[in-house]
C-alpha cells in the first residue's frame, strides 16, 4: 500500500466520521424528524381551521338569506342575556 492510498483512506474515514457526527447531532436527523412532526401537526390544525371557516361561512350565508333564522337567533341570544342578567 502506498502512502497516498493510506492518506486517502484516512481522509475518507475522517470525512465519514464528521458526516456521521453532524447527522447525529442536535441539528441532524433528530431535528429533521421533529420538524416533520411539527409540520404534520400544523397541517392538521390548518385543516381544522379551514373546516371551521367553512362552517362560519355557511352560518353567515344562512343568516343573510333566511330572516326566520336571524329572528330565531336573536330570540335565543336575548334569552341568554335575560338568564345572565338574573344571575
Amino acid at each position: 500500500m502506498s502512502v497516498r492510498t493510506i492518506v486517502s483512506a484516512g481522509a475518507l474515514v475522517l470525512a465519514g466520521g464528521c458526516l456521521l457526527a453532524s447527522l447525529r447531532g442536535p441539528n441532524g436527523i433528530p431535528m429533521v424528524l421533529e420538524k416533520r412532526q411539527q409540520v404534520r401537526e400544523l397541517q392538521k390544525q390548518n385543516a381544522e381551521l379551514g373546516r371551521q371557516i367553512q362552517e362560519s361561512r355557511g352560518r353567515i350565508h344562512l343568516f343573510k338569506e333566511n330572516a326566520g333564522e336571524r329572528a330565531r337567533r336573536v330570540r335565543q341570544d336575548q334569552g341568554r342575556c335575560v338568564i345572565v342578567g338574573i344571575i
